[in-house]
């Protein structure tokens, strides 16, 4: 067996408590009862495929009152399998479906590769996982997340996970190198913790669907976009829209406006910032784009703690071609 893990759920007549163990080459077996010693107490109640892991013993975790595992078909849950709907239209509501397609492959491709990890993180919220995946074109380091209340998914880029655990409430992980870093602390990547080494500002890179802007059929060519949100001090964005379903570009951001707190007594008066507290903003920018369905793809670099919470797009509507 690779690993076992308790599962409770209500059978219809009230809660039950039962035992799952998932095997090597993929199965899920599941045991119930009360005192393994006597067979009349404790029995085998099924046997299903849940598919390969990748090696180790943590895919799997607790998570919002079901058990999450980590397979070649993604993230599933044994509810989900237990009812039957793994290969159903049912799991495409589920927990990952939407990255599900891509995870799976990823999965396949560095089965053989120690270092996978389920890991919910209550204090922010989400869910980590973390993997030993480095992709092939950026040649970068990537994990997933996903947020725990709006089930949306994105990726870490270039955070060196080997491992991780909680500890006092703080997200404590290991590098491949040895050392040991605290996650989803302070606004800035790689603070050193005594603090005389700061690190860079964190990069968010975002791409939404393609929308056909309530005419799918028409084209239409993009001329400004509206940015709204709150950040401390001037974040800087680069933004692009894609024609059709184009995924292949890494964008880039210059550093965003120097910002500074003032200190009482050394400070100028009338010439000095004195609150850096998140403020709102809202900034137009000029894009060009043409096609039928387009995307937004945008990176954000903050000087401080940046939330975009809305966007709008200026289009033309032309003919059909």
């Amino acid at each position: 067996m690779q690993f076992g893990v308790s599962w409770t759920y209500d059978s219809g007549s009230g809660i039950d408590d039962s035992l799952v163990l998932v095997a090597n080459g993929g199965d899920l077996l599941l045991w119930e009862g009360t005192d393994p010693a006597s067979p009349t107490t404790f029995a085998l109640k099924g046997v299903w495929y849940v598919g390969r892991q990748p090696i180790g013993r943590r895919n799997f975790c607790q998570h919002g009152g079901n058990t999450l595992l980590l397979t070649e078909y993604g993230v599933t849950n044994v509810a989900d399998l237990v009812a039957g709907r793994l290969h159903t239209s049912g799991i495409a509501q589920g927990l990952a479906y939407k990255v599900n397609t891509r995870l799976a492959r990823t999965v396949s491709q560095s089965m053989t590769q120690e270092y996978w990890f389920l890991l919910p993180y209550p204090t922010e919220e989400v869910l980590t996982l973390g993997t030993p995946y480095v992709d092939p074109q950026l040649n970068i380091l990537q994990s997933y997340t996903m947020n725990s209340i709006t089930q949306a998914w994105s990726t870490y880029s270039n955070m060196d996970m080997l491992c991780a655990c909680l500890y006092d409430g703080q997200y404590i992980f290991g590098t491949r190198t040895g050392e040991i870093g605290v996650g989803f602390v302070g606004t800035r990547d790689g603070d050193s913790s005594d603090g005389t080494t700061p690190g860079a500002e964190v990069t968010a890179r975002i791409q939404t669907g393609f929308s056909g802007m309530e005419s799918p059929t028409m084209n239409k060519r993009a001329l400004r976009t509206k940015f709204y949100g709150l950040a401390e001090g001037q974040p800087a964005i680069y933004v692009l829209f894609k024609e059709e379903y184009d995924l292949n570009q890494l964008l880039n951001v210059n550093s965003p406006a120097n910002t500074s707190k003032s200190v009482w007594d050394t400070a100028k008066w009338d010439d000095t910032l004195w609150d850096l507290q998140r403020g709102s903003f809202r900034r137009w920018i000029g894009v060009a784009a043409v096609g039928k369905k387009l995307s937004m793809q945008c990176a954000v670099r903050g000087a401080g703690e940046t939330l975009l919470t809305d966007y709008e797009v200026l289009f033309e509507e032309g003919i059909n071609l």
